[in-house]
């Protein structure tokens, strides 16, 4: 589920992007915007209760789940994934009014960041846990 809602966020990004030298029309960019928005705190919402807090079926996913919320990897996944991945471009679409192309810009970067920082860390912590 967490990867299908990454696409969603990752594709709305990506367009809210390009929206800065491509013109589009309001209703495009305020769509964008709301998926930009609603993908990223569906995602938080799924990647801390789904993936990490939720009891894991080996121990080994357990382990690594600990990596990633306590352990080595935390500066970077409450840093940027969660910081700058979801909170920053939470706050930015919710509280500026309208859907300036900038703001929407900006939060589409700060999404991306995230998510490519999630994705680094989930595949390490994997592979950090010792196989015997």
């Amino acid at each position: 589920m967490h990867l299908l809602v990454q696409a969603l966020v990752a594709g709305a990004s990506i367009l809210a992007i390009f929206g800065v030298v491509i013109p589009s029309n309001p209703a495009t960019k305020h769509l964008l915007h709301a998926m930009v928005l609603w993908g990223l705190l569906a995602n938080g919402f799924i990647v801390l209760v789904g993936e990490l807090w939720m009891p894991h079926g080996t121990q080994d996913a357990a382990q690594a789940a600990r990596l990633i919320l306590r352990g080595v990897y935390s500066r970077l996944f409450w840093g940027m994934v969660i910081g700058v991945g979801h909170v920053l471009p939470v706050l930015l679409l919710a509280l500026i009014p309208g859907t300036p192309i900038g703001v929407t810009f900006l939060a589409g970067l700060c999404a991306l960041a995230g998510l490519l920082v999630f994705e680094h860390i989930w595949l390490i912590a994997g592979q950090t846990v010792p196989l015997s």
